[in-house]
């Protein structure tokens, strides 16, 4: 029997269950985190409509990966996988909140913004390798897909 390809390949894999949760959550986490990147970037554009400050925004994200990033391996592997994976989907959540709080308000400042995105850019470094950790733990994409039927 020929495996499919394309978008039957697609379709095929998300006729599982457990690949449909997982697929459809990361895809709206995904998008929700663009958003959010957006969103601060042009919210710092309107307050100070200086490059300079939308470069500081960025940067600011970026930081603690380059700091934290040789490290998040070995935190993810200390922690409870699935309690540092929702952990930091809980804190993304309130920076979210945070931020449209603060937008929303008329209290926004140039400083709001470069906090929350280094908070961001915290938060984002470590979850990925807990992701990764926690997936591979647990027995991997089989396993995953098929549960004790592998």
């Amino acid at each position: 029997m020929q495996s499919p390809s394309g978008i039957a390949a697609i379709v095929s894999a998300f006729s599982n269950r457990n690949y449909a949760i997982y697929a459809s959550t990361n895809i709206l986490s995904h998008f929700g985190s663009w958003i959010q990147r957006v969103a601060m970037g042009w919210l710092a554009w309107e307050l100070e409509k200086s490059g300079y400050w939308l470069g500081v925004v960025a940067v600011a994200e970026l930081v603690p990966a380059v700091i934290l990033a040789p490290l998040a391996g070995a935190i993810a592997d200390r922690v409870n996988r699935l309690r540092g994976i929702q952990g930091t989907q809980f804190l993304a959540m309130v920076q979210a909140i945070i931020l449209a709080g603060i937008a929303v308000s008329g209290n926004a400042t140039i400083g709001w913004l470069v906090g929350l995105a280094f908070a961001r850019g915290r938060d984002h470094v470590v979850q990925p390798a807990a992701s990764l950790l926690h997936f591979a733990k647990s027995g991997g994409t089989k396993r995953f897909i098929f549960g004790d039927r592998y």
